[in-house]
């Protein structure tokens, strides 16, 4: 898989019982199409609400969902 400019490619480890939870919004798209897609967004939507609360200071360009 290839990884754009400027991102770094991870592997993280979940409860199986998160990854189903996460594989609920599956059926929306509203958040990916896959795992990792879903993951992402919800990482990028976390940072900016803790942005928007003043607990951590987003670096860079805005991220993208």
């Amino acid at each position: 898989m290839a990884t754009a400019s400027g991102n770094t490619s991870f592997t993280i480890t979940l409860p199986n019982e998160v990854i189903e939870t996460m594989m609920d919004l599956l059926p929306s798209k509203m958040y990916g199409t896959n795992r990792g897609e879903i993951a992402r967004a919800l990482i990028l939507d976390m940072l900016k609400r803790l942005a928007g609360e003043g607990l951590v200071k987003l670096r860079g360009p805005s991220p993208s969902a």
